[in-house]
Parts: C-alpha cells; structure tokens; sequence
C-alpha cells in the first residue's frame, strides 16, 4: 500500500506543475475556431440541442459531449480566457490521473503506473524536463560498462540500444502545452482521452479482478458509458473496441481467460455510434474536411512514427545516402543505424515482455490509425502518446535491468561435488 501512496504522490505532483502553468491569456478565445465556436453557442443558447446534429463549427463532426464543457465555460465565466484555461488544464490532469488509473488495473506495478504518467504528465509543461537527455546519458554509460566486465559485451549494447529507445520514445512525437492545454479546441481530445482511458481502466477492473471472484458487472457498464461519453467528445474513440481487445489479449497471455464477449460489445456499440451519427450528421464531406484529408507517403510516414519509429528516419534519410561515399564523412548513416539497431533492441525487448512493452507499443499505434489519414495536429497524438508512456516506462525498467547485467559479475558455477563428498559419513 505504501508503494501506491508513493506512486500516486508522484502523479500528483506532476499534475501540480500542470496546474501551476494553466493558460489565462484573453487572446485564448480570439483562436479562429474557437471564436466561431462561442458564438455558436450565443446565437443557438440551447446546450442540449448539440445532442441532434452538427457540432457548432458546422464542419460534419458529431461532438455533443466535448461542446457541452464549452457551453459550461461559457456561462460560468462568459468571456473570461483563465476560465477556459482552467478547465483545458483541468482535462490535462484529469487525463494523467486516468492514465495512472489504467496502468495500475492493467498492470498492478506502481512503478510502471507513476514513471509512464509522469513522463505524460511532463510533456504538457511548457518547459518539459530533458528526460531524453538523461536516459541518452544512461545509454553511454551503459556502452561504458564493457571497459568494467568486456566478457559482458552483448549486454551492455543490448542494454544501451535499449536506453537509446527510451530517450526516444520518452521524448513523444508531440508537445501538449501549446497544443493542447493552452488551445481551446485541444479539449476535443483530452475530454475523450479522459473518458476513454476510465472506460479502458474500468474494463481491465473488471478482468483483474474475475480471478479473485470480486469482479462485478458494474464495472462494464461503467466502461460502456465512458466510451459513450468519449465518442460523444471526439471521433478517435472509435479506437475503443480495438484496445479492449489488446487489453483482453494482455489478461490471455498472463494466463486467464478474458470475456471475448465484451470485447464484441463495444465493437457493437460503436457500430450502433456509426449508425446514429449518419442519421444527425451529413455523409458528405465538409470543406474543412476535404482541406485536412490526405493519403499518399504523409500516411506510412506518420504510421512509422509508431510502428517502427526508425523507418521514418530511414525513409527521410534514404535519400542521403544516394549521394555516395562522401556521406560517410556525415553524421547521417550512423545515426541511422543507430536508430534502427535500438529500433529492434526495443523490439526485441517487446517480445520478451509482450504484456507490457509490445502492449503499449501497438495500443499507441492503434489508438493513432484514424488520425494518420489527417493532415498531423498535435491532438491528434494525445491518446495514443498516453498509452505510449507505458512503452517508455517499460522500456526505462528493461534498460536499467540489463546494465545492471551488464555491469555484474558473471557467476562462476560451483565445481562438482565428488559422491560421496571426502570425509562424509559412510551411507547406510
């Protein structure tokens, strides 16, 4: 219990700093869209009317719930920019509380549960803490180690490739102070991430605790109304029945025997989602949605930044490396194979440890799939980063096991004991 409380208290202080930086600036509510938005919702003044057709941006997107907390905003404080800051701020830290939530249903360490919600909680300052500096730094350190114990040669690589992929995947694609916490229409995602992550956190409840018999059904009819109320915020939520699956996958690999059957719920339930949301809102695309809509290499290119993170530098590398030898005298190609080689230590530590690394390395990718075929806003990332902090964090706990491999001793096995051992008694 005290590892908890430990745990928990580093969340909150985390979460703290968030609170200490919330946006109070008036020029929040001069944004373009969010100045569209709030008259709106002057103009209708009928909150619940948001519940049967397009969202108040009148751009084809069905978001009743996440236009809800405009219209709170809006008559607690009216024009007042820190009000809207602060609950923009409140959602930021509601959605690392969530996140610490789930890691400790799914994963039942406080260690995980506190290193992946502080490293989440830490890209939303606006001044992040050079995290990648210091687990690059372990990464050297850990290279170093060879000088102590060369017999150890594979394992201090293994293990600084593997700091490498931390420092990387500790870093996020993204920064969430501007893009989220300090821009009102940012809400859209961190609302959902919120809801979302209580209904994923609830559902794994219910898993860890079926074993013990204290389950209750209540905890899945509290995960379906969460994911009501995450797709009522924003589209991506439809990611739902996809990452109960991977939770349900976790369950099986640690050896229970997880309900399929609620899996096959949620994937009805967005279905049912789909259906209301062509009856209210028009099949046609809008003309912001025509403008934000891509396909071509953009796609593959942002997919890599969660699939396989090296290939993106690769793909926009590879052309360098045309140039011939004169790129060796360059940084380029061993940067990239650096890159590459800690791609596949981390990938390598994934498949050792598939409850967890390769847990959070494909729920990120799946909670990102619908947001690549849009031009990248750094929203658009905010879920699937959450769930990729568990990835870091784990990855953090498989490099530093491995230097410490790295850097022991090896044991030196017993010689054989002759039978019977000199000057034991005569047997029987």
């Amino acid at each position: 219990m005290k590892r908890w409380v430990a745990s928990f208290a580093i969340a909150v202080l985390a979460c703290a700093w968030i609170a200490l930086q919330s946006p109070t600036s008036s020029s929040l509510l001069q944004d373009s869209d969010t100045a569209v938005l709030l008259n709106a919702l002057e103009e209708r003044s009928s909150p619940l009317s948001w519940f049967l057709g397009d969202w108040p941006l009148q751009n084809h997107f069905y978001r009743p719930v996440s236009t809800l907390l405009f219209e709170g905003d809006l008559a607690l404080w009216g024009r007042d920019g820190a009000g809207f800051g602060a609950t923009n701020t409140a959602l930021c830290i509601l959605s690392v509380l969530a996140l610490f939530w789930f890691i400790r249903e799914l994963t039942d360490s406080p260690i995980l549960a506190a290193g992946a919600s502080l490293l989440f909680a830490n890209l939303h300052f606006a001044r992040p803490i050079p995290f990648g500096s210091g687990l690059t730094l372990a990464a050297i350190v850990a290279a170093f180690a060879v000088v102590l114990r060369p017999e150890n040669l594979k394992m201090s690589a293994y293990a600084s490739l593997l700091w490498v992929f931390a420092a990387a995947t500790a870093s996020g694609l993204s920064p969430f102070y501007g893009g989220v916490q300090a821009w009102l229409p940012g809400r859209t995602a961190s609302s959902m991430t919120v809801f979302l992550l209580g209904a994923l956190s609830a559902y794994a409840r219910f898993e860890r605790l079926r074993k013990t018999g204290e389950s209750r059904a209540s905890w899945i009819l509290a995960s379906f109304g969460l994911m009501l109320l995450a797709l009522g915020c924003y589209e991506q939520a439809v990611v739902a029945p996809g990452l109960l699956a991977l939770i349900a996958a976790h369950f099986w690999l640690d050896g229970k025997r997880p309900a399929w059957p609620i899996v096959a719920g949620a994937i009805a339930l967005v279905g049912a989602y789909a259906i209301l949301r062509t009856q209210l809102v028009p099949l046609s695309p809008s003309g912001y949605q025509s403008q934000q809509f891509r396909s071509g290499p953009g796609v593959g290119m942002s997919l890599l930044g969660y699939a396989f993170p090296a290939g993106q530098a690769l793909w926009l590398g590879g052309s360098s490396l045309a140039l011939g030898w004169a790129v060796g005298f360059t940084a380029l190609p061993y940067s990239l194979a650096l890159n590459v080689a800690s791609n596949l230590a981390g990938l390598r530590a994934a498949l050792t440890r598939p409850s967890v690394l390769a847990f959070g390395w494909v729920a990120s990718l799946v909670a990102f799939l619908p947001m690549a075929w849009l031009k990248p806003f750094a929203h658009y990332d905010y879920l699937p980063t959450a769930l990729r902090m568990l990835l870091a964090a784990g990855l953090i706990a498989a490099a530093a096991q491995a230097t410490a491999i790295a850097i022991s001793r090896r044991a030196i096995p017993a010689p054989l004991r002759p039978d019977p051992a000199p000057g034991s008694l005569p047997r029987r």
